[in-house]
């Protein structure tokens, strides 16, 4: 990364690109709440478009890396909010059906009452910065697929 030392201090993600004569790896430099190191290789295979036009558009993968287990890569705000979630399940969860082509049964509690009781995880001075951390630490937990959660419902994802 070209520039001031502040540049990657500032940034939650810092991805490397390294080109060899064949394949394409890129590096997770830095990573706000995940493990840093190899993302996935990659090569990228020439097609052919209109009228004979090469083109790199098809990308096969070589290696990407999985965690066997993806919640101990969680850190940070989202390690405090899974843990939470966690203890919440345990003793307030209840047995649901996930529709997901086919129904299976999860152990999901109340949304509105984990927002309530687990923002008092967090070590913050007031009421609305720990709700508005627990709320950024589940969109974050979302977006990874580990969390799912419905408009009255939050589970572990049960694919992890």
């Amino acid at each position: 990364m070209r520039g001031h030392s502040s540049l990657f201090a500032a940034c939650d993600t810092v991805l490397r690109l390294k080109k060899s004569v064949e394949t394409t790896t890129v590096t997770a430099e830095k990573q706000k709440d995940r493990e840093a190191g190899l993302v996935c290789a990659f090569k990228l295979k020439p097609t052919e478009g209109d009228a004979g036009v090469k083109s790199s558009a098809q990308i096969e993968f070589v290696e990407c890396q999985e965690s066997k287990d993806a919640y101990a890569l969680v850190k940070g705000n989202n390690r405090t909010a899974l843990d939470a979630l966690t203890a919440f399940l345990e003793t307030q969860g209840e047995e649901i059906s996930e529709e997901t082509g086919e129904m299976k049964s999860v152990i999901a509690a109340d949304l509105a009452g984990f927002r309530k009781q687990g923002a008092n995880a967090f070590d913050l001075p007031d009421t609305s910065k720990k709700r508005r951390a627990l709320d950024n630490a589940i969109s974050q937990l979302v977006g990874l697929g580990l969390v799912v959660t419905s408009s009255t419902h939050i589970w572990l994802n049960s694919e992890h």
